[in-house]
């Protein structure tokens, strides 16, 4: 769907689930509770895989995504990596998630509700000050037009910020490794003063991380990988308050 672009100060967001049902709902729950009329919630990708409910989340999501205006989803590489069914043993589980559930197969569930899924997820958001994207930035970003390339997709899906000095090929396979001057270059490219993204939710296991002098702020919303966790920020003034599940 390309990019989501907007002008709502207040923006929720909360990263990878990852088929996290419970903390999923409990955040949402957190949301509906505090948020304003104007204000929006940001998903952040990777929804599949992992996780135990895997097919009940991407559920949930694309219902909400069909009935309410205020909940904007960013496509994660793990939906990239499930459209087509993939498996692999590093974890991507969906599939064999779909095949034990009513749907009994990879094919009924895609098409019944992960192909319509899909097709509502936004490969990233621009709102005021702040980008929204699952994974990160490269260098070859050097417009918002970028933002929307298909052959910059793998970009913004896999890449992650480092404490290196050099941009290089990210140790995914895809992607790359953007250091701190990549991450002013870019942000000053497109206008925005900080990056929010998922993708590496180890570093978030405490609570969101921020890296590369508070440009860059990464998030988890999944139990596996620490305490799940939605921030609510402030796309003008770039002030963040944390929410946990």
């Amino acid at each position: 769907m390309g990019i989501y672009i907007g002008k709502q100060r207040y923006v929720y967001a909360i990263g990878d689930p990852h088929g996290d049902y419970i903390s999923f709902n409990k955040l949402i729950n957190i949301y509906d509770r505090n948020r304003h009329a104007e204000d929006i919630l940001i998903t952040l990708g990777d929804y599949a895989d992992r996780g135990p409910d895997s097919v009940r989340l991407v559920e949930i999501i694309y219902k909400l995504l069909k009935t309410r205006k205020d909940i904007i989803a960013l496509l994660g590489n793990h939906e990239r990596m499930a459209q087509n069914g993939y498996f692999n043993p590093y974890g991507n589980t969906i599939a064999a998630d779909a095949e034990r559930s009513k749907y009994r197969s990879w094919n009924a569930f895609t098409k019944a509700v992960f192909n319509g899924f899909l097709g509502k997820l936004y490969t990233a958001a621009l709102v005021n000050n702040a980008l929204f994207v699952h994974g990160g930035i490269s260098s070859r970003i050097k417009d918002r037009e970028s933002l929307s390339n298909p052959f910059l997709e793998d970009d913004l899906l896999w890449s992650d910020p480092t404490c290196g000095l050099e941009e290089c090929f990210n140790w995914r396979g895809l992607g790359f490794e953007f250091p701190e001057s990549v991450t002013e270059a870019v942000c000053k490219r497109l206008g925005v003063n900080i990056i929010v993204r998922s993708h590496e939710p180890r570093k978030a296991s405490a609570g969101p991380f921020s890296e590369h002098s508070g440009r860059v702020l990464t998030l988890n919303g999944c139990s596996l990988y620490g305490q799940p966790a939605m921030v609510k920020i402030d796309t003008i003034e770039l002030d963040h308050e944390t929410y946990y599940a």
